[in-house]
């Protein structure tokens, strides 16, 4: 695409990605200008280059946090030594009367049971994925009273710092369910073996008559 421009005597504008000698992504916008003899032949091109990385992992963290922030369940952003939040979607502030600027001075021990929210605790939880043994973690925990289903993940955006992300839903209407569920098929079963004992019990009394 570059050099097609190129070669028709046009400027060339875009965004173009570069993988460095330390393995990083780079994205820069470019202008190519091609360099024309006085024939009007092209002896050559001019790249200007400019780094927009930053700019580029903004958005698209600006982009994923807008999405985040409509979802039902709870989301929490933070940072994977001090355990500070980064980000909190409008769930999890509006459980917590937080706004933005008050998270951001938090940690998962400022919220909660601390002895659910203690720093070993959380660091034996998340093991597999700082050892890059598992791409995600789940576990309950009981927060206020209602059982709540925490799913954690170890993030590393490109040219930014890693941090857990964990997304949590109320799932103790869920629990309730599977309870009585469990109590009714108990139940059932139950009063299905009762007929077919009484029915066996039976038959063994029972004596066929001879035939001669």
């Amino acid at each position: 695409e570059i050099s097609d421009a190129v070669l028709r005597g046009e400027n060339w504008i875009g965004e173009t990605l570069i993988i460095s000698k330390d393995n990083q992504k780079i994205w820069t916008r470019v202008t190519v200008v091609p360099r024309l003899n006085q024939h009007g032949v092209m002896v050559g091109s001019i790249a200007i280059r400019t780094d927009i990385t930053e700019s580029k992992i903004a958005t698209a963290e600006k982009n994923l946090r807008r999405s985040l922030h409509i979802l039902r369940d709870e989301v929490y952003m933070y940072e994977t030594e001090s355990l500070r939040y980064i980000y909190l979607n409008k769930a999890a502030m509006e459980r917590h009367g937080w706004d933005e600027a008050t998270y951001k001075q938090k940690t998962i021990m400022d919220r909660g049971n601390h002895k659910i929210y203690n720093v070993d605790a959380f660091y034996e939880r998340v093991a597999p994925l700082i050892k890059d043994n598992a791409k995600e973690v789940e576990y309950e925990l009981l927060v206020d009273g209602c059982v709540h289903e925490v799913k954690t993940q170890l993030v590393q955006p490109e040219g930014g710092k890693p941090h857990f992300i964990s997304i949590e839903r109320d799932i103790s209407e869920r629990h309730v369910f599977e309870r009585t569920k469990n109590d009714f098929i108990s139940t059932v079963s139950h009063e299905l073996r009762t007929p077919v004992t009484s029915i066996t019990v039976s038959y063994t009394h029972l004596t066929l008559p001879t035939i001669y």
